[in-house]
This record gives structure tokens, sequence and C-alpha cells, in this order.
């Protein structure tokens, strides 16, 4: 096998490692389906309206609308809350990335 062409997933033919779609079996492990599409785009308006948060909040804890202690909690809740959709994004991103060669999402600082 040389470096242009791969194994599929799926049925191992080998084909293009730029293929998207396995042209013997069909598979397509980065399959967007409509659910897909719309946990992405609630994911999408859920982070623009935490970032939106935080950075009201930052704003508040600044001009002294906040105490130390009210500053933090906020930071905290509002942050851990919008890290969720942040993830659920991350990883449609990585699932659009996949191949049918390359099937396995790449992690993070190789974790």
């Amino acid at each position: 096998m040389n470096r242009e062409t791969g194994q599929c997933g799926k049925c191992e033919s080998e084909i293009s490692v730029t293929a998207e779609r396995c042209p013997e079996c069909g598979y397509e492990p980065s399959d967007q389906g409509i659910f897909t599409v719309i946990i992405s785009l609630l994911s999408l308006g859920v982070a623009l309206i935490g970032g939106i948060l935080l950075l009201s909040a930052i704003a508040a804890g600044v001009t002294g609308g906040y105490s130390v202690g009210g500053f933090i909690t906020a930071m905290v809740l509002i942050g851990s809350v919008t890290l969720i959709p942040v993830g659920i994004l991350y990883g449609v991103y990585l699932k659009s990335e996949l191949t049918a060669v390359n099937d396995e999402p790449d992690m993070i600082f190789g974790l």
C-alpha cells in the first residue's frame, strides 16, 4: 500500500486517503445528519449567549457591581455552562474532519 491510498475503515478495500466516502461500500464516517446540524446550531447559540454573559459579568466585576466572591462564582458558573456547547462544537468539528481511511478522531494534545 502506498502513501496515497489506505484501507477503508469498514470494508478494508484500498482507497484514496482523501476520499470522504468509500467507493466500494459507501462508508462515510463524517456523515452530518440533520440531528447533528440542529445540535450544532443550538450549541453555537448557547456558546454565543454564554460568551456575552461572560463579558457582561467581567464588565460588572470591573466596575464594582459584584463582590469578589460573587464575581468568582459568576465566572465559574457561566464559564462552566459555556464550555459544554463549546465541547459539543469541537466534537462536531472533529467528526467533520474524518475520512473513510482516517476514521479515528485526532485527540487534542495527544491525549
